[in-house]
């Protein structure tokens, strides 16, 4: 579960950044409280899976698969790699890291 939650504060912590590098290119606010919300989500729940909760894996797994249907509809409409193209990718593999690291949790 250790990996799952570093990889899960790695893509909070890229979630947060992607959200101010929007609005610094962008000026979009809508960017910026998008991402620092679900930013501050799930690295709040890396922290607690870090401790060993399943349930954080849970909430940071709904808010990974969230985003990537969010980005997938981005993607696309626009057909832009940057953001929506990235935080596809970005998103369905922290869904995946997530998946293996609550199934392996559960088998131990």
């Amino acid at each position: 579960m250790k990996i799952a939650a570093i990889s899960t504060l790695i893509y909070g912590f890229l979630v947060l950044a992607g959200g101010v590098f929007g609005y610094l290119q962008a000026k979009s606010l809508p960017s910026l409280i998008a991402g620092g919300v679900c930013g501050v989500i799930v690295l709040v729940a890396g922290g607690y899976m870090w401790a060993g909760s399943i349930p954080a894996a849970y909430v940071a797994g709904a808010m990974a698969l969230f985003l990537a249907l969010f980005f997938a509809y981005r993607f696309t409409s626009t057909g832009k790699i940057m953001p929506g193209g990235v935080m596809l990718a970005l998103s369905f593999v922290a869904v995946v890291i997530l998946v293996f690291g609550v199934f392996n949790s559960l088998r131990q």
